[in-house]
């Protein structure tokens, strides 16, 4: 008898095992990412694809729209997360699993969408994972996520990629986890861009200068950097910017009545 439950333990060991190649989420109801509130193990560390054949280092990126590489989120906007399982050797696939939370209380964004093939959503401490259906067979992983409400500040990704051998059990697989913290941008925590239309800034983008016109009378005109904190004050109508390290700034003025504005400047 005591042989026959032995046997039937390490096949159900082995079930789970292999079956997380469907989604460890999905098969066991847990996280394995290594954000707040889980265990603090993944793949990589209990044994599971615990191996350094491919030599795996996951990367993440997240880009807007059109492309852009990007450390900043605007409330309400849709963006582009790439998951890169860089290896070396040939894998014969790839597994991963994703999830957002805001830094101010660990709590799940919850907002991927349209999810590739070979991927699936699963929950977990009543957050969003998002994980492998199957075994992948590419290294790039490109996910939709809309960008939290205004006012969430800080939003961190944690990620665990894998590359497998496919050889049917998680012996020589390797498994690699980062994450990447993203920041709100500025605009969305002082009303958003632009509140005065008598206000024309250019030319933007710009290299060595900047030109404010202004229907009306202006108290104040200061150059903010994406951190939030007061580059220099502009002191007339034309302001030499080709000191400035190239990015996005922000032109805020005050007008004589009170009204604000904020205006993006790009400096190349």
């Amino acid at each position: 008898m005591n042989k026959v439950l032995i046997y039937i333990a390490l096949l159900s060991v082995a079930f789970i095992t292999m079956s997380n190649r469907s989604g460890r989420t999905r098969v066991s109801g847990q996280g394995a990412t290594t954000s707040p509130g889980e265990s603090g193990q993944f793949c990589g560390s209990v044994g599971c694809h615990l191996g350094n054949t491919f030599e795996t280092d996951v990367q993440l990126e997240l880009r807007d729209v059109d492309g852009n590489l990007v450390n900043q989120y605007i409330p309400g906007q849709d963006y582009s997360v790439n998951i890169n399982i860089g290896h070396t050797g040939t894998p014969a696939g790839y597994g991963f699993q994703i999830v957002s939370l805001r830094d101010s209380d660990e709590s799940g964004i919850n907002n991927f969408f349209d999810l590739p093939d070979l991927t699936q959503e699963s929950t977990a401490l009543q957050r969003q994972y998002i994980e492998q259906s199957n075994r992948i067979p590419n290294d790039n992983i490109d996910l939709n996520w809309t960008a939290p409400e205004q006012g969430t500040g800080n939003v961190t990704f944690y990620v665990a990629g894998n590359a497998v051998n496919g050889n049917g059990n998680s012996g020589g697989d390797t498994a690699d986890t980062t994450q990447l913290t993203i920041t709100e941008e500025i605009v969305s925590s002082v009303g958003g861009i632009s509140g005065l239309s008598e206000i024309n800034i250019y030319p933007n983008p710009t290299q060595d200068y900047i030109t404010i016109d202004s229907d009306v009378e202006l108290l104040t005109m200061d150059i903010i950097n994406k951190q939030g904190n007061l580059v220099r004050k502009i002191q007339g109508q034309t302001e030499q910017v080709g000191d400035l390290p190239t990015g996005i700034y922000y032109i805020r003025v005050i007008s004589k009545d009170g009204q604000s504005s904020i205006n993006r400047l790009i400096k190349y």
